[in-house]
């Protein structure tokens, strides 16, 4: 099952519950997501290729490094 696409039965949303509408991450945002996010990005900066989060949970990080490194293959379990 696609975590980005998943939504329970009862109508919650677990992505924009936890990070927002789309949930995506605003890298703005003063808040430790954000702040993880902007680590991730800073060292995937000159990298391509295929990256593989490994223990990615719903797959949050995942979709915002997708979101925001778009020409990565990034792919969580």
């Amino acid at each position: 099952m696609n975590s980005f696409l998943y939504k329970q039965t009862n109508g919650f949303d677990y992505d924009r519950h936890v990070m927002g509408i789309g949930g995506i991450v605003s890298l703005d945002e003063d808040n430790p997501v954000a702040l993880r996010l902007k680590r991730c990005l800073e060292s995937l900066d000159n990298c391509s290729g295929k990256v593989l989060e490994i223990g990615c949970g719903a797959g949050r990080m995942v979709k915002n490094l997708k979101y925001h490194c778009p020409a990565l293959e990034i792919y969580g379990c």
